[in-house]
């Protein structure tokens, strides 16, 4: 996601949007764990107090969303909306312009 939006083109695949679009719950919006076909949805994990260290980087809701999937595909839908906009797909594969960012002024 950091180099498509570094201006590394070849980060930009047909395929990889549609992937990303994949994987987002139709529900809920986010973005998470696919589930199986057969899986019901998760349930929250059972209290266990004796714990000592817990991994509090990614935050994985009872309805299957997570943050952090959900924040880094937003951003590269982002991405690709912008390259899409400047360019459309040819050959099943998205091409930068070579002329720079526009400028606020």
């Amino acid at each position: 996601m950091l180099c498509g939006i570094s201006g590394f083109s070849d980060f930009y695949k047909l395929r990889w949007l549609e992937a990303i679009l994949s994987w987002q719950r139709p529900w809920e919006g986010c973005f998470g764990k696919p589930a199986a076909k057969e899986e019901d949805p998760p349930t929250a994990p059972p209290h266990r107090p004796h714990v000592l260290r817990v991994k509090r980087r990614e935050k994985q809701f009872i309805d299957g969303c997570s943050c952090h999937s959900t924040a880094v595909a937003v951003a590269a839908l982002g991405g690709f909306l912008y390259v899409l906009a400047e360019s459309p797909p040819a050959k099943e594969e998205l091409r930068l312009s070579t002329r720079p960012p526009l400028s606020g002024s």
